[in-house]
């Protein structure tokens, strides 16, 4: 259990956090250092991210707020973000005293709002070189700190290696699931490795660490989505987070949660008050299930697939949108006019459509669709 008032007046604890982008949930286990970890951490392994490209998820995980009520709801969501309206993670820990760094693999990709110093650097080359000389500054600021660090190799493995070689409509490409999985672990250990020679360099007895996917990839499970951005289904919409630091108890959960509920567990924990006079946060503290209240949280999740990547491209506007609790995931094609529906529960890989099949003895659709449908409406209509 989490006592929220057991700390010290006036003891800060400093804050690392770190996407391993693309890192799936079902392997982060299997990983040298990150399963060790887990074993001694909290770790919430079934979050849903708002949205499965890098743009749309960092802007509704540094907010807490889904993209489509903080403007940045596609991968072009830096240009319509909300800013004035919006209060970053970053900001809070400045206002704070913090000294606040972080580094993203552009300039676009995360709110850089509160950061004190932000580097954009996806060059493989530079990354060594880029987190010693941050992680000096940090030393040398004799401040409390607030960093975050991403950590991009699967991203760059992913283009190098699928995005340049593959058409997303390349039937060849969805032939070789099990050799596009085997290659994809070995991105997944050199992330692993990156992530704990960060940590090494830190003294963590006073820090809270949050390391989390900002959204999945595919091995080609779905034909449509060669890895992500692409279509709504778990395979690149499921991510996970650990927290650790002696805040955090040892404790696992498999329950349907939200990438935008990280925020407001970090600022929670810290006892850091929400500052109402910004828009309202989507998302909600995980603390009260750590302590062990039962809560069913309903995830929401977007897809604006850009030109080239889909049949039905849309960039700069979402046309997927699906809901998602621990028994059923319901997707809706705006642009096809299409719900797909399916039982999580029986149906994990999303492969039996039940839509419009399931009926009650008078021919009707049955209450679960109907209430299902008009979620997802709600969240849409925001």
């Amino acid at each position: 259990m989490i006592n929220l008032f057991s700390r010290k007046k006036g003891k800060k604890k400093n804050v690392i956090m770190i996407t391993a982008d693309a890192l799936r949930s079902d392997i982060v286990e299997k990983l040298p250092f990150l399963g060790n970890l887990i074993s001694k951490s909290t770790f919430f392994s079934n979050l849903t991210t708002y949205q499965n490209n890098s743009t749309g998820a960092f802007y509704s995980i540094f907010t807490g707020i889904y993209g489509n009520r903080n403007g940045a709801n596609s991968y072009f969501g830096s240009v319509t973000y909300k800013r004035s309206e919006c209060k970053t993670i970053t900001q809070y820990f400045k206002e704070k005293g913090y000294f606040t760094i972080g580094h993203g693999m552009s300039d676009i990709i995360l709110p850089e709002d509160g950061f004190e110093k932000y580097y954009a650097e996806l060059n493989e080359s530079k990354i060594q070189e880029l987190y010693e000389n941050m992680i000096k500054e940090i030393k040398d600021s004799n401040k409390n700190f607030f960093v975050h660090f991403h950590v991009a190799i699967i991203h760059s493995r992913i283009i190098e290696n699928v995005a340049k070689k593959f058409k997303y409509n390349d039937k060849e490409y969805y032939k070789r699931v099990e050799k596009n999985k085997k290659e994809y672990f070995k991105y997944a250990l050199e992330a692993d490795n990156r992530i704990k020679n960060i940590l090494e360099q830190f003294d963590l007895s006073d820090c809270i660490i949050a390391i989390f996917s900002d959204h999945s990839t595919t091995y080609g499970e779905k034909f449509g989505e060669r890895f992500y951005g692409s279509l709504c289904y778990d395979d690149s919409i499921r991510t996970f987070v650990i927290f650790h630091g002696k805040d955090f108890p040892t404790f696992k959960n498999n329950d349907v949660l939200r990438t935008i509920d990280i925020m407001p567990t970090i600022l929670n924990v810290l006892n850091i008050k929400i500052d109402n006079k910004f828009m309202d946060m989507d998302g909600k503290s995980l603390i009260p299930i750590i302590n062990g209240e039962k809560e069913e949280r309903v995830a929401f999740s977007e897809v604006a697939p850009l030109d080239g990547a889909s049949d039905y491209p849309s960039p700069k506007k979402p046309n997927l949108h699906s809901v998602r609790t621990n028994k059923w995931k319901l997707i809706f094609n705006s642009t096809l006019n299409k719900y797909e529906l399916y039982n999580i529960e029986n149906d994990p890989k999303e492969e039996k459509d039940l839509f419009g099949k399931r009926k009650d003895l008078f021919g009707k659709s049955l209450k679960e669709e109907k209430e299902i449908i008009e979620i997802l409406k709600k969240y849409i209509e925001k």
